[in-house]
């Protein structure tokens, strides 16, 4: 079976694209200013999503006590200045939802795609705070996985490990999930409107 190899997202910077879509990996350096983020209590939104064993909540709710306001300023600076770099035709950004989620032992993200409605320009950027550390045994342990299709239905499959810091922005078309993890592993992740 062809698994596709697996992805540092702490190396340098790299983009992917197949068919319009792309994903960019990268390390935010200042990724442990994001860990008060995971301290406060907030809605579990999980249920309706395809989080598995885990808590999904909600920063942008006013059932959160903690807001990501005073983070959002620099990240979205450097989210910017990161796909322009690569030469995307991106301008300005707006943020639709953002949200923390923390896996537990054997916790996971069913396949899904965050926008569903292609007729508005989208990205996602999931960034790690948890190093999970993969073996021989289990190669796949807490990692994001994503598939890009050509448009003669060939599908390129790719496996992003769990690092913290480590960043994956994926154009809002991009299906993706993670598998199960063998320990706790913690998520921030931002959905962005663009023009």
């Amino acid at each position: 079976s062809r698994m596709g190899k697996l992805n540092y997202t702490n190396e340098d910077d790299n983009i992917q694209s197949v068919n319009n879509q792309w994903i960019i990996t990268s390390h935010y350096p200042d990724y442990k200013k994001f860990e008060k983020l995971f301290e406060q209590d907030g809605k579990d939104i999980s249920e309706n999503t395809t989080t598995a064993n885990g808590e999904q909540i909600d920063l942008e709710s006013e059932k959160t006590s903690c807001k990501w306001t005073d983070l959002k300023k620099d990240y979205l600076d450097w989210v910017l200045q990161k796909v322009q770099s690569f030469t995307l035709p991106i301008n300005k950004l707006k943020v639709i939802r953002a949200w923390t989620i923390t896996y537990h032992k054997n916790g996971y993200q069913g396949i899904h795609v965050h926008t569903g409605d292609m007729d508005y320009k989208t990205f996602s950027v999931v960034m790690h705070m948890d190093d999970v550390i993969t073996t021989k045994e289990n190669k796949y342990d807490g990692v994001l996985f994503t598939i890009m299709p050509e448009p003669n239905g060939h599908q390129h499959p790719g496996h992003y490990l769990s690092q913290a810091g480590g960043v994956v922005m994926l154009d809002g078309r991009v299906w993706h999930g993670v598998y199960p993890t063998s320990t706790q592993r913690r998520s921030f992740i931002v959905d962005f409107e663009y023009e």
